[in-house]
């Protein structure tokens, strides 16, 4: 994966159908976690998944809260040093599909559609212009 790029989750809220009171049950399931240079590496996620909940992951990556997921995103956005990460539903991912006229309205789903959490890392490692310009005089 490589370093500077937006990395995407696309997940689904469903009920587990297999416990006692699935009608209580609602959870979040990972379907897929990806960046324009491929996926993100189960290694990776397991990593932070560890860290965060100090339990073996599972496949599929499942969470029972939208504030644990969002965790575990960004956790692993700064794992990698992605800059953000987009969390989107697959509802509406399938809406902002559909509306897409053209690729660069498909490219933009997961900002228009999608939740957008920042890695403030990498947001405020980086220098703005006149950063570069003051760090980059001769002294």
């Amino acid at each position: 994966m490589k370093e500077g790029m937006a990395i995407k989750l696309i997940y689904h809220f469903g009920h587990d159908d297999d416990s006692e009171f699935p009608e209580l049950t609602g959870r979040y399931r990972v379907l897929y976690f990806f960046s324009d240079a491929g996926p993100v590496d189960f290694s990776q996620q397991e990593e932070i998944f560890t860290r965060l909940f100090n339990r073996p992951i599972s496949r599929p990556v499942i969470f029972s809260s939208l504030d644990d997921l969002k965790e575990f995103a960004m956790g692993v956005c700064q794992l990698v040093r992605a800059p953000e990460v987009f969390v989107l539903s697959v509802q509406d991912y399938n809406v902002g599909a559909e509306a897409a006229r053209d690729v660069r309205t498909y490219r933009e789903i997961y900002r228009r559609y999608g939740l957008i959490l920042a890695n403030p890392d990498v947001i405020n490692r980086a220098p703005g212009l006149f950063g570069k310009f003051f760090n980059n005089r001769p002294r």
